[in-house]
């Protein structure tokens, strides 16, 4: 219901029969015990950037439990649903104040992770500094409350094609993907692309954005071991792309 995978997860117990149990039945989760109290934030699993959206992310999933509410209680299909939710995109350049969400969002984004890319922060500071006109930072809203900064995208250099794409789980099939593609298509379009194209390298947990990437009509073009690139024509609309505003 939350839309996150259980290796996010640590359970931590003074039992060791508890412990054992989420061992045998989680084996993904982190396990810890009481003993680990006082020097667990200096352990690497939490060493993670603190920004407005982590700072706020126990409120964003109450809201989402009301968006869940919302949702059960409606009678309309789910795409006429999230019509009437509101949704809205800001798609915006790479900035100081965005910095340490893009950097949290190339460390932490795993299945939606198209190229299995991470960026040191210096990396983004850079192409910040150098390529602005390249990394779009994608933040949503609804008419439930804020999502923040859910995605991430960085254009190459030497072409207009798309080098990176991460984008948080909680806006999958939310037609979020429909509208920024649909976005971008309209921007390399201008740089004079004819087709879509986006990297990508297999990692142990991205087969969720090779899934979101088949149902938005990308073909898949293999170019070795576990590595390739999706492609579109750009003058193809993406379908439902007008459910969520831009």
């Amino acid at each position: 219901e939350m839309d996150v995978s259980a290796d996010t997860f640590a359970f931590i117990d003074d039992q060791a029969f508890e412990r054992g149990e989420i061992r045998q039945l989680l084996p993904e989760v982190a396990v810890f015990s009481e003993q680990d109290l006082d020097g667990l934030l200096l352990h690497d699993r939490f060493d993670v950037p603190v920004t407005p959206e982590s700072a706020q992310r126990r409120r964003m999933y109450q809201t989402e439990e009301r968006r869940q509410a919302a949702r059960e209680g409606s009678a309309l299909d789910y795409v006429e649903f999230l019509r009437t939710c509101d949704i809205r995109l800001e798609v915006a350049p790479l900035q100081p104040q965005s910095l340490a969400r893009a950097y949290e969002l190339s460390q932490r984004t795993n299945q939606l992770n198209v190229s299995g890319e991470r960026y040191a922060q210096s990396q983004l500071q850079a192409l910040m500094s150098e390529r602005p006109e390249d990394v779009f930072v994608i933040s949503c809203t609804d008419k439930f409350g804020d999502y923040g900064a859910i995605g991430l995208c960085v254009l190459r250099a030497d072409r207009p094609a798309v080098e990176a794409f991460f984008m948080s789980c909680r806006v999958q099939r939310k037609r979020v993907e429909h509208a920024f593609f649909q976005h971008l298509a309209q921007i390399l379009s201008q740089r004079g692309a004819d087709r879509l194209e986006v990297a990508f390298k297999a990692t142990a947990k991205n087969g969720a954005a090779v899934q979101m990437f088949k149902d938005l009509g990308f073909d898949f073009q293999p170019a070795g071991e576990g590595e390739g690139r999706f492609l579109r024509c750009l003058s193809a609309p993406f379908a439902d792309s007008d459910v969520v505003s831009v």
